[in-house]
């Protein structure tokens, strides 16, 4: 399994690069990874005059609330791979309360000076990585001693949905996880950030819980997954399309959900 169903690396080659807006948007207006990400900026503490980095911004949603508690004598470098998300990043973000350099670069290969900032943040981007040490690396170099960094990532093992058809429907939310760069990175952040040297550890999460039927199939990439079992002979096309209209049936008689939980991290550089 190569295809990263939930990877935003390609938003830059897309002639229309508003659907990767509007899903960025879909998922950062969930009412669980708003608490969750309200949790961890909380334990964060990025306070006034603090330099922070953000890894992975996105449209910037997270960048303007971290300019809210840092203040105008602080700043926040936002980085992230795709132009195109730091365009409409900065767009929204003109009239935010701290200075903010947007910046394309990649996490495993910081273009910065050691002991540059007080925080790092990074909301659900070390699923996509391949090399999640290497990059817990760099942020614990450009990180000051006693500096924090704060992580929000999914665990797609815990990946829920009620169907009747119990062992078809493990086939299919393992094979989703297997989808992903880094399916299981939220249970493994503990052990990651120890590896790498941070300590005073401090570990949180919360269920995210959706009702939409489209944005399972159609933005959360559980048709790749089902093709990928169709191309791979692990299912037949029967079996699958049977499957999800009886996802389809439950959504008409408001009984469908699914649900992943997703884990927070935040610790401290020695």
């Amino acid at each position: 399994m190569t295809k990263d169903t939930l990877d935003y690396t390609c938003v830059d080659a897309m002639k229309d690069p508003n659907s990767a807006f509007r899903i960025t948007d879909m998922l950062r207006g969930l009412e669980g990874i708003i608490e969750l990400t309200n949790q961890g900026l909380a334990r964060l503490k990025a306070k006034t005059g603090d330099r922070v980095l953000e890894i992975g911004c996105g449209t910037g949603e997270d960048t303007r609330a971290i300019a809210k508690n840092v203040g105008s004598s602080g700043s926040i470098v936002a980085i992230d791979t795709s132009e195109t998300m730091l365009k409409e990043a900065k767009n929204r973000s003109m009239s935010a309360d701290s200075k903010i350099d947007f910046q394309v670069a990649d996490v495993n290969n910081l273009e910065f000076p050691d002991r540059t900032f007080n925080c790092c943040w990074s909301q659900r981007v070390f699923q996509h990585l391949a090399e999640p040490t290497k990059a817990l690396n760099e942020i614990a170099r450009v990180l000051k001693p006693g500096g924090r960094v704060g992580i929000l990532d999914t665990d797609w093992g815990t990946f829920a949905i009620d169907s009747q058809d119990k062992q078809l429907t493990q086939k299919i939310t393992t094979c989703f996880a297997g989808l992903i760069q880094n399916g299981l990175v939220g249970r493994q952040l503990p052990r990651l950030c120890a590896n790498s040297g941070f300590k005073n550890i401090d570990y949180f999460a919360n269920t995210i819980i959706s009702t939409n039927f489209e944005m399972l199939f159609d933005d959360f990439g559980m048709s790749e997954a089902l093709a990928y079992l169709e191309h791979q002979q692990v299912c037949s096309k029967l079996e699958l399309d049977s499957w999800k209209e009886e996802l389809r049936k439950n959504h008409e008689n408001n009984c469908f959900y699914f649900s992943v939980t997703m884990y927070g991290i935040v610790a401290e550089r020695s």
